[in-house]
């Protein structure tokens, strides 16, 4: 082999490997990462208020997610995924792009206060910018839940009735009648209104024979 020939060797060598350690690196770098697996709902889900936030979630999903400002927001595999729909497509959000009121919730978020409510989907969608505009949430709860009423046939418990004792002597109506606590008082042979034997009366010397 002559000289030139080995300068064109040396030269092909050297520019396959300054073309190909790029694409080597390019390939550790973008690296795919596979989104969240989606719910596979019907319908939308109802969703229910976090107190002290403008912030809601669907309690009845096996799974986390939050709806805020007209988004769909869950937490997978160290990540936050956003979507238009509660069924995806989830695309993974930055790293300082997440909403403050996402990733600062308090870790016992998805805890149910007695007597709160769910909200339709729907009603939230529509209503969910003015609310925040007006801090609809600080003036009003979100409504309770109503009482069941009780089943045909259910009756309460009756409380029993306590006797009152018997009025005083002294206000008592004269009516003629004795009370029945005076009638029990007297003996068998006084009648009503009959003053008690004190003993045998002298009615005197009966007439008759000799």
């Amino acid at each position: 082999m002559n000289r030139n020939g080995s300068l064109v060797l040396a030269a092909v060598l050297l520019s396959v490997a300054l073309f190909s350690t790029p694409a080597i690196a390019g390939a550790e770098v973008h690296v795919t990462i596979a989104p969240p697996p989606p719910f596979a709902l019907h319908a939308p889900p109802p969703l229910m208020l976090i107190p002290g936030t403008y912030v809601y979630f669907a309690p009845d999903i096996d799974g986390d997610i939050i709806y805020f400002q007209g988004y769909w927001y869950r937490p997978y595999r160290s990540g936050w995924y956003r979507s238009n729909s509660y069924n995806g497509r989830w695309v993974l959000v930055p790293k300082g792009r997440v909403p403050r009121a996402v990733i600062s919730l308090p870790p016992d978020w998805r805890r149910i206060s007695p007597g709160q409510q769910r909200i339709p989907y729907g009603q939230v969608q529509r209503n969910w910018h003015q609310w925040e505009r007006d801090r609809h949430w600080d003036r009003h709860a979100p409504p309770p839940k109503q009482q069941a009423k009780p089943k045909p046939g259910q009756q309460m418990k009756q409380q029993p009735r306590q006797q009152s004792a018997p009025p005083p002597a002294h206000g008592r109506k004269q009516s003629g009648k004795p009370h029945p606590e005076e009638r029990r008082e007297q003996r068998p042979d006084q009648g009503p209104g009959r003053a008690p034997d004190d003993g045998p009366r002298d009615e005197g010397p009966r007439g008759g024979r000799r």
